[in-house]
């Protein structure tokens, strides 16, 4: 669970910067509970060149 300000506007899927680790890590909301939200994190995805 992550504790936020307000969970209003924090979309479905974004991307989780962890800036101590300098890493970020594309999730998903699974559950919002009051000010926190429950997250997954998918799979990366590689980018396809075409």
């Amino acid at each position: 669970m992550l504790d936020v300000t307000s969970p209003v506007g924090i979309p479905a899927r974004f991307t989780l910067v962890i800036e101590a680790e300098h890493a970020s890590k594309p999730a998903v909301v699974v559950r919002r509970q009051d000010k926190r939200i429950g997250i997954r994190f998918e799979a990366e995805r590689a980018s396809s060149a075409v």
